[in-house]
């Protein structure tokens, strides 16, 4: 996973603190939410590929929190590949179980989507957790 530019000094901060900076353990303030994420469509196809779309295939992107995962959404997708990615429900596109855009279990929000190109896809997220 990649971070965006914007928050990496604090990304940093928090994950070598095991979650939160020593300032909020000592203060018990809250480990700031969300967690932005970028991801690659081409390196989260569902192995064995399950068909999806027109003549697509089923994307799964986990993102783990360091808290339980209450909500998440994209923020924006860049690259030439992105034109033919679709987040699910997209109609009946997608199969069951994934006609939602996110599953949520723990600390984990994935995001179900497919596509039909072998274009590549930058995908920003942020997830937001407690």
């Amino acid at each position: 996973m990649r971070m965006v530019a914007a928050c990496a000094v604090t990304f940093a901060l928090i994950v070598a603190s095991g979650g939160a900076t020593a300032a909020q353990k000592t203060k018990g303030a809250p480990v700031p939410s969300p967690m932005e994420f970028i991801e690659y469509k081409n390196s989260h196809y569902v192995q064995p590929p399950m068909p999806a779309g027109d003549n697509g295939h089923m994307i799964r992107i986990p993102l783990a929190v360091p808290g339980t995962a209450t909500s998440a959404r994209v923020t924006k997708m860049e690259g030439s590949g992105c034109g033919w990615t679709h987040e699910c429900p997209d109609g009946a596109s997608c199969p069951e179980p994934y006609r939602h855009p996110f599953d949520y279990s723990g600390n984990t929000a994935t995001w179900n989507a497919w596509s039909n190109s072998g274009a590549n896809c930058a995908i920003y997220f942020n997830v937001d957790y407690h």
